[in-house]
C-alpha cells in the first residue's frame, strides 16, 4: 500500500531532495505543496499519513499548518525538518518528529518508516470521570457521538488555546475559526459558560457558540444553527 507523504516547503532544493530520494524507493508517493490551503486540500484528496514541514517556513506557519493537518486527519505523523539550530517547543502540534538538514536518504527513510510517538494525555485534575479525554483520537470519537446525539453542527475542544480534537458537519477550516473564535472570547477569570452568536468567513452564515470549561486549559465548544433556542443548547 503506498504511503502518501505530504511535503510542505518553500524550497525547491528540498522538494528535490525528498522526491529524487524517494522516487522510486518503497512505498512513498510524494507530494510538494508551499503554503497552507495547498496542504489542507492535497492533505484531504491523497489521504496522507505522513506530513514534512519545514522549519524555514516560519514557527508561527509551521504550527498553524501542522494544526490545520490535524484536523483532516488527527492521526497524521508530523515531522518538522530544519537545521541544526534548536527548533521551538511547537506545543501546540505535538507530538511531531524532527527532522535535519542536509537530508539523509537513511534517515529520512528510517524518520517515514518509525511509528509516530504517542500522544501524552492532557494533564488535568478533572478527567477521572472522563477518561476518553486521555486519548486524543478518543476525544474526536465522543465528541462525533455529542454531534449526533444532539443538534449541535460541530463539537471540539481546545487545550491551551488551540484546537485539539474536532468533530462535525462542517469543513476543518471552519473548526480552526471556531477555535480561534474560542480563545479570543473566552475569559479564563470567568466561571461561567460562554454563549454567543457568531460569524464564521468558512461558512458565510450567522451560528450559536456555547462553550464551557473542562478542566483547567482544557475548552468544549459546540456550535448551532443561529435558529437553535438557548434552552435547548443548555439542555444540551
Amino acid at each position: 500500500m503506498a504511503v502518501n507523504v505530504l511535503v510542505v516547503t518553500t524550497s525547491s532544493a528540498v522538494a528535490e531532495t525528498i522526491h529524487g530520494s524517494l522516487n522510486g524507493t518503497g512505498p512513498f508517493r510524494i507530494h510538494v505543496v508551499n503554503n497552507k490551503a495547498s496542504a489542507v486540500v492535497k492533505a484531504d484528496e491523497q489521504a496522507c499519513s505522513v506530513a514534512i514541514l519545514d522549519l524555514d517556513l516560519g514557527a508561527g506557519a509551521v504550527s498553524d499548518i501542522g494544526r490545520a493537518l490535524r484536523t483532516i486527519s488527527l492521526s497524521i505523523k508530523l515531522i518538522v525538518l530544519c537545521q541544526d539550530e534548536t527548533p521551538p517547543a511547537l506545543d501546540e502540534i505535538r507530538p511531531w518528529v524532527l527532522l535535519r538538514k542536509p537530508l539523509q536518504l537513511r534517515e529520512l527513510i528510517h524518520t517515514l518508516d518509525k511509528p509516530a510517538p504517542a500522544e501524552a494525555p492532557l494533564e488535568t485534575e478533572e478527567n477521572s470521570d472522563m477518561p476518553w479525554l486521555q486519548d486524543v483520537s478518543k476525544a474526536a470519537q465522543y465528541l462525533t457521538r455529542l454531534t449526533l446525539e444532539s443538534s449541535a453542527q460541530a463539537a471540539l475542544i481546545t487545550h491551551k488555546n488551540s484546537l485539539w480534537a474536532y468533530a462535525g458537519g462542517l469543513s476543518q477550516n471552519a473548526g480552526l475559526e471556531i477555535a480561534q473564535t474560542v480563545s479570543r472570547n473566552w475569559d479564563g477569570q470567568k466561571s461561567s459558560d460562554l454563549l454567543r452568536f457568531i460569524r464564521l468567513e468558512s461558512t458565510k452564515a450567522e451560528h450559536m457558540l456555547y462553550a464551557t470549561r473542562l478542566a483547567p486549559d482544557l475548552i468544549l465548544a459546540l456550535v448551532f444553527d443561529a435558529e437553535t433556542p438557548f434552552s435547548t443548547i443548555r439542555s444540551q
